[in-house]
């Protein structure tokens, strides 16, 4: 009986690993949904974005070092913010007189190249604020 109560230990475990495993990817998924979904759900302000002028980029996917995005200048700051699919800022930059334009060079806050993927792009100007849905990096 020893054998048999430390199989279904061990079967419980394993059990418990691939709920843990489940609960990760329903986390994934929703913040995924928050980020693009126009309901109360979102992460960012999308109704707003949706209404400001898109983020134009030079390339996606991007299989070259560095990407281009563009947006109509403004008066003030540009305050841009690189997340991932899960929520996680990866990079960002403020820009003193909104030039409405920024060469990012596909690496994150600290330095390190980016992972190939998918990202979402913010750019807040003032009380507007812009949203990429997806750019991907392909290299």
């Amino acid at each position: 009986m020893g054998a048999e109560a430390a199989g279904r230990r061990g079967g419980r475990a394993q059990a418990a690993g691939a709920r843990s495993l489940r609960g990760q990817a329903l986390v994934r998924m929703f913040f995924a949904f928050a980020l693009v979904h126009p309901g109360p759900t979102r992460l960012f302000p999308v109704a707003r974005a949706q209404q400001a002028p898109a983020i134009e980029v030079s390339a996606n996917p991007v299989t070259s070092g560095t990407v281009t995005l563009r947006w109509p200048a403004a008066a003030g700051t540009a305050h841009i913010e690189i997340f991932s699919l899960v929520g996680t800022r990866i990079a960002g930059a403020d820009l003193p007189g909104d030039p409405g334009r920024w060469l990012w060079d596909l690496t994150t806050s600290t330095g390190a190249p980016v992972a190939n993927g998918a990202y979402f792009i913010v750019v807040t100007t003032g009380d507007n604020t812009r949203l990429r849905r997806r750019l991907l990096v392909a290299r």
